[in-house]
C-alpha cells in the first residue's frame, strides 16, 4: 500500500514539473483609448489688488476688496467656494525692484468654485469685474496633440475619475482581449485568463496655468474652457495568461 501511495506521489509531482514547464510567460498587451467627459466644476479667477501710500495700506485695500467681492458673490451664489491667496506683497509692477518707482502694492488671487455651469460662471465674474476687479485671464499651452489650448477667467474640471475611467477599461477590454488572441494564435497558444491590468494618465493637463508672472494650479487633473466636455486618455496595459495549444492526436 506504501508502495502504491509512493507511486502516485512521485507522479503528482511529475505532473506538477511537467505543468510548470509548460507554463508561459504572460502576454503584455497595450492599447490607447480616449473620451471626452462632462466637467463637474466651473473655476472662475480674479485678482483683487490693493493699493496705498504704504504696504500696510496696500494690504488694508485689499483684504477690503476681497472681503466685498466674496460677500457679494456669497449672498448670490450660497454655494460658492471661495479660496483667496497671496499672489503679490510688494511693488505694483511685479518684477520691478526700481526703489524710484516701487508703489506699494499686495494681490491676492480668488478662485471661485461651483457646480459646472457656464451661465453662473459668467455671472460670478461679472460681479467681480463690476467692482473693479481684475479678470486672471490665464493661458494653458499644451503640446500634446490631443489636447486644445484654453484660455479665459473661466475653467471647467472634472474631480472624480473613477467612474468614468472605469466605463472607459470596460469598453477597451474586449479589444485588449482581441488583440491578445491574435498574438498568442502566432505562438500557437491560446489566451486563458486577464491577470494584470494597469492604466496610465495621457497628457493629464495638470500643470500651472499663468496670467503675467503668476502661476496658478487648478485643482484636478483634467480641464478646460468649454463647459460641455473634458478629453481624458488613458494606456492601458495588460497581461494575459496563456498556455501551449494541445496538439491534435
Amino acid at each position: 500500500m506504501k508502495r502504491i501511495i509512493g507511486l502516485i506521489a512521485a507522479a503528482a509531482i511529475m505532473w506538477s514539473v511537467g505543468a510548470e514547464e509548460k507554463r508561459l510567460p504572460p502576454l503584455s498587451v497595450e492599447t490607447e483609448i480616449a473620451a471626452t467627459v462632462r466637467p463637474t466644476h466651473a473655476y472662475i479667477l480674479f485678482l483683487a489688488g490693493g493699493q496705498g501710500l504704504t504696504v500696510s495700506d496696500a494690504l488694508r485695500d485689499c483684504n477690503q476688496k476681497t472681503a466685498a467681492v466674496s460677500e457679494a458673490i456669497r449672498r448670490q451664489f450660497p454655494d460658492a467656494a471661495i479660496e483667496t491667496e497671496i499672489v503679490n506683497t510688494g511693488n505694483r509692477d511685479f518684477g520691478n525692484s526700481d526703489r524710484d518707482s516701487f508703489a506699494p502694492d499686495v494681490t491676492r488671487l480668488i478662485q471661485v468654485t461651483i457646480p459646472a455651469d457656464a451661465r453662473r460662471a459668467a455671472q460670478i465674474l461679472d460681479i467681480a469685474l463690476r467692482m473693479g476687479l481684475t479678470p486672471f485671464l490665464a493661458s494653458l499651452n499644451s503640446f500634446a496633440s490631443d489636447q486644445l489650448s484654453c484660455s479665459g477667467a473661466i475653467f471647467y474640471g472634472i474631480r472624480n475619475l473613477d467612474a468614468d475611467v472605469d466605463r472607459l477599461c470596460e469598453t477597451a477590454y474586449p479589444k485588449l482581449w482581441k488583440r491578445a488572441e491574435k498574438l498568442a494564435k502566432l505562438q500557437s497558444c491560446k489566451v486563458v485568463k486577464l491577470q494584470e491590468l494597469d492604466r496610465y494618465f495621457i497628457h493629464r493637463s495638470r500643470n500651472p496655468i499663468k496670467f503675467q508672472s503668476i502661476a496658478h494650479t487648478l485643482p484636478v487633473d483634467f480641464y478646460s474652457g468649454d463647459p460641455e466636455k473634458i478629453r481624458i486618455s488613458l494606456s492601458l496595459d495588460a497581461k494575459f495568461e496563456v498556455m501551449p495549444i494541445q496538439e491534435l492526436p
